[in-house]
C-alpha cells in the first residue's frame, strides 16, 4: 500500500517526467481506473441503487483523474527552462492535450451516460 501512496504522492507533484505522465498515468491510468470503477459500480447497480453508484463512479474515477492531470501539468510545468524557449511546444502540447482529453472524459461521461443511468434520453 505503501508503494501505491508514494507513486500517487510522486505523481500529484509533477515528480514523474511529461512523457510518463501523460501516456501512463494520464491515458492508460485512467483508462484501467474507467474498468476499476465500473467494477465497483456493478453491486449498486445490482441492488438498485444509482445514486450510489454514480457516486462511487465520481470518486473513484474522477478522484483519480484529477490527481493524474494535476500531476501532468505540474510535471509539465517543471519541463520550462527559465532562460530559454526549450521545451516550450511540448508544455503547450501537453496542457493543450490533457485540456482537450478532459473535455472528452467529461462530454463521454456526462453527454451520454449520466443520462442513460437517470433514465432520460
Amino acid at each position: 500500500m505503501w508503494r501505491v501512496t508514494v507513486t500517487l504522492g510522486k505523481l500529484w507533484a509533477g515528480g514523474y517526467g511529461l512523457r510518463r505522465s501523460i501516456w501512463v498515468f494520464l491515458v492508460l491510468g485512467s483508462w484501467v481506473m474507467f474498468f476499476a470503477a465500473m467494477a465497483a459500480v456493478v453491486p449498486f447497480l445490482l441492488i438498485g441503487q444509482r445514486t450510489s453508484a454514480i457516486a462511487a463512479y465520481v470518486v473513484l474515477f474522477w478522484g483519480y483523474y484529477i490527481m493524474a492531470a494535476v500531476g501532468t501539468w505540474r510535471a509539465a510545468n517543471a519541463r520550462i527552462s527559465p532562460n530559454s524557449l526549450r521545451g516550450g511546444g511540448a508544455v503547450v502540447g501537453a496542457k493543450l492535450f490533457i485540456l482537450f482529453y478532459t473535455f472528452a472524459m467529461l462530454n463521454a461521461f456526462y453527454g451520454n451516460a449520466m443520462r442513460t443511468w437517470l433514465g432520460q434520453t
